[in-house]
C-alpha cells in the first residue's frame, strides 16, 4: 500500500477510515501535519510516514469515544512536550493513552504514572494487567482439565480392572 517514501492522502484516508475531508480539515485546523512531506500549495502532494497513520487512527478513536476536537489539540501539543518528538503525530503513535469518563486523555508514562495531558497533572496509578490474570485462568483451568482427565482415564482402567476381575470370577 506504501512506498519507501511514505503514504499519500489517498492512502491514508484508505488506510485509516478518516474521509478526505476530515483529514483536510485536521491538516487546514493543524491538528495534525504530514511529517515527510507538508504539500505546499496546489498540486503538490502531502506524504505521511506509518507513524503519522497509527496517531491519525488514534486522533479518529479519540474523536469517536466523544474527546472534542480542542482537547485534542490541547493533548497533542502536551503530548509533543513530554514526548520530546519533533511530530505530534509520531509522539502519539508511540504513547499509552488512558480515556478517562470525564473525557481527559492521560499519558502512561510508567507503571506507576499517568500524565493528564489536558491538565499536565501527574496521577499515581496501578494498572493490572487483565490478560495476564486470564492468561493464569486458562493455565489453571487447563491443568485442571488434565488432572481431571487424567482422573477419569485412572477410573475407566480400574473400572475395566475390576470388570476383569468379575470376569475371572476372583471379586
Amino acid at each position: 500500500m506504501g512506498n519507501p517514501l511514505g503514504f499519500t492522502s489517498r492512502q491514508v484516508t484508505a488506510a485509516t477510515g478518516i474521509s478526505n475531508q476530515v483529514l483536510t480539515a485536521w491538516v487546514h485546523s493543524r491538528i495534525c501535519t504530514p511529517s515527510i512531506q507538508a504539500g505546499r500549495g496546489r498540486g503538490t502532494r502531502r506524504v505521511w510516514s506509518f507513524s503519522d497513520l497509527v496517531g491519525l487512527r488514534t486522533i479518529l478513536n479519540l474523536r469517536k469515544q466523544g474527546v472534542p476536537l480542542q482537547r485534542v489539540r490541547k493533548m497533542l501539543v502536551r503530548l509533543k512536550q513530554y514526548t520530546r518528538s519533533d511530530s505530534n503525530l509520531q509522539a502519539l503513535a508511540t504513547s499509552r493513552l488512558v480515556v478517562s469518563s470525564d473525557g481527559d486523555v492521560a499519558l502512561v508514562e510508567t507503571s506507576e504514572q499517568l500524565v493528564s495531558l489536558l491538565t499536565g497533572q501527574i496521577t499515581a496509578a496501578v494498572f493490572v494487567e487483565m490478560s495476564q490474570a486470564m492468561r493464569e485462568v486458562q493455565e489453571k483451568m487447563l491443568a485442571e482439565s488434565r488432572e481431571d482427565l487424567a482422573m477419569a482415564g485412572s477410573i475407566l482402567v480400574l473400572q475395566k480392572q475390576g470388570a476383569w476381575l468379575l470376569d475371572q470370577g476372583v471379586a
